[in-house]
């Protein structure tokens, strides 16, 4: 049940003891923040990243915007679309899935079908 939970535990202890983290711990991190519909947590994680100058990848990008699905908040998805842009990371077919879900999950089917139509 609460894996997720202990996941981010330990993420915090190995911060707090120094040791390195790395683009793949922090895609561990908010992967657990998904699980957990832990959104504000992972926006946290995304902005730890930018000031430990650990560049984002289209994958910790994907596990943000699983987490912003799964948590209802299509809002933040489209930011950390614009987000994407500004890091010069390009949106996959995950992206795109994932903003699309979000969409659906949140009864926004316009903007949903303005994205689908976006997708090259």
């Amino acid at each position: 049940g609460l894996q997720w939970q202990r996941a981010l535990d330990l993420f915090d202890e190995m911060k707090y003891k120094n040791m390195p983290v790395t683009v793949v711990s922090y895609g561990s991190a908010i992967s657990a923040c998904e699980k957990g519909y832990q959104w504000r947590q992972c926006l946290e994680y995304l902005d730890e990243m930018t000031e430990r100058k650990i560049p984002k990848n289209v994958i910790i990008f994907g596990a943000a915007m699983s987490c912003m699905e799964k948590s209802c908040r299509a809002d933040i998805a489209f930011q950390l679309m614009d987000r994407m842009n500004l890091e010069g990371v390009r949106p996959n077919v995950h992206i795109y899935n994932s903003a699309i879900s979000a969409c659906a999950r949140c009864k926004l089917w316009k903007k949903g079908f303005e994205l689908f139509k976006e997708m090259d």
